[in-house]
């Protein structure tokens, strides 16, 4: 029997079920889940026949990210349309925890019959302002026909343009700027983005908002990009995002660079999980040397053990 034959997607607790599968770092867990990626992988060919529409959200701290899903998100749900959320939070380079406290700012979206929101460790070895297994959670909201597919990132910066390789759109959100804190945020890693979104377009930061948006519009007319102010408070400014996000994009991504970033954090935990190349690594990072010495002795080690396993 097929995996996908005992499995209820439209129900939320089988729903959770399967997202813990395709995270979980369990070796019999990771072969089942590796059987449901390929099987919803398969269901969802060809890609244009998919009907979700993934939108990412990033920003800057205090812009209100989450505060913005939850009064999006709640409009349409209450329109009779499907949302998901998968709100990404850091985790510890230390412990490996996360707090997953992005749920709790969207109360109203959560307890929406429309509604379904996961939050997910971003894990410490990933880079980018998501999981590394967010892929795979979205074949699974995929085909459980969710309409809308909210990404909310770590934060903003320049690795959070991986989330692009993802998102059918990309929103960053920041709040009402101005003088040197503004012209710091123009600075930042901005190509990938779809659309600005001024938050917070209400009581007394209104004006401070407009001017904002006015220093961000001359800025984006000739990328072709658009900026937009919207209250999260007054659950305004929403309906011209809704007409906007439907055109289609023009900018595509090979599909080898999300390979890339796969391997980028997986690639090194599975090489050290060989004894062999276990051994090599401790023996590098017991050198006196700063740690570039360090890499290139490991990189340089392991060339020549995997020349020696060619040749065998």
């Amino acid at each position: 029997m097929k995996f996908l034959e005992k499995l209820d997607l439209s129900d939320r607790r089988n729903l959770a079920k399967m997202i813990s599968l395709v995270e979980s770092e369990k070796k019999l867990d990771q072969q089942q889940g590796d059987r449901l990626i390929q099987e919803l992988f398969t269901l969802s060919q060809p890609a244009e026949s998919q009907n979700s529409l993934i939108i990412a959200i990033t920003g800057t701290p205090g812009a209100g990210k989450s505060t913005f899903i939850n009064a999006f998100g709640s409009r349409l749900a209450d329109q009779g349309l499907k949302i998901a959320v998968l709100a990404i939070d850091p985790s510890s380079r230390f412990s490996g925890g996360s707090i997953l406290g992005d749920k709790t700012r969207m109360t109203e979206l959560a307890s929406h019959p429309n509604a379904f929101i996961r939050p997910i460790p971003s894990r410490a070895e990933s880079l980018g302002g998501i999981s590394p297994e967010t892929e795979d959670i979205l074949y699974v909201l995929k085909a459980a026909k969710f309409d809308y597919i909210f990404i909310e990132t770590i934060g903003v910066g320049q690795n959070e343009g991986d989330v692009a390789l993802l998102a059918n759109k990309i929103i960053m959100m920041i709040h009402p700027l101005a003088g040197d804190e503004l012209q710091a945020i123009k600075k930042g890693n901005l190509e990938y983005i779809d659309y600005l979104v001024i938050n917070k377009f209400d009581g007394a930061s209104k004006e401070l908002a407009l001017a904002t948006a006015d220093s961000y519009q001359s800025a984006f007319k000739n990328l072709g990009k658009k900026v937009f102010l919207t209250s999260a408070v007054e659950k305004t400014g929403f309906e011209n995002i809704l007409k906007e996000i439907h055109k289609p994009s023009a900018t595509m991504h090979p599909p080898e660079q999300l390979l890339v970033r796969r391997l980028d954090t997986q690639l090194l935990k599975a090489l050290l999980s060989l004894p062999f190349i276990a051994e090599t690594f401790n023996t590098a990072n017991k050198l006196s040397a700063p740690t570039r010495v360090k890499a290139n002795f490991f990189i340089e080690q392991l060339k020549k053990l995997l020349t020696q396993q060619q040749n065998l």
